[in-house]
């Protein structure tokens, strides 16, 4: 049996003895509930206890993908459609006013978001441009 160090969460690792790879991770995130664990994503770390460069880029890759997904639901937000708020007016005055915050806050989340994509896009290598 080998010793294996298996990140199960974001910040947790656990160390368990297997006979291979595959077995670690089952048995490490069956050790997650302990420590709370709401989605886990066994990866075996190195022995320098990082994480291998192609599970980075793959976490990295499927943050972007995640940003993007934010960045268009924030553009709605900041950016609503007209008709929909003047109806919104005419059904619901009280609501209709709590419009101009929610969209400064979309505005102030996007550029936010926006600025973390961009930054990814420069530690991956990746043109921002390509419309990642």
């Amino acid at each position: 049996m080998k010793e294996y160090t298996v990140e199960v969460t974001s910040v947790t690792t656990v160390t368990v003895k297997a006979e291979n790879e595959d077995e670690a991770t089952t048995l490490a995130c069956g050790e997650a509930w302990k420590y709370d664990a709401d989605s886990i994503d066994g990866v075996i770390l190195g022995p320098d206890g990082k994480k291998p460069a192609a599970v980075l880029e793959s976490y990295d890759r499927r943050l972007l993908d995640d940003l993007d997904t934010l960045a268009e639901k924030l553009e709605k937000q900041a950016n609503p459609n007209k008709t929909g708020v003047a109806m919104l007016g005419v059904l619901s005055p009280a609501l209709a006013s709590l419009v101009p915050a929610t969209t400064e806050a979309g505005k102030k989340d996007l550029a936010v978001v926006t600025k973390a994509k961009v930054r990814l896009c420069e530690l991956l290598g990746v043109d921002y441009s390509d419309g990642v």
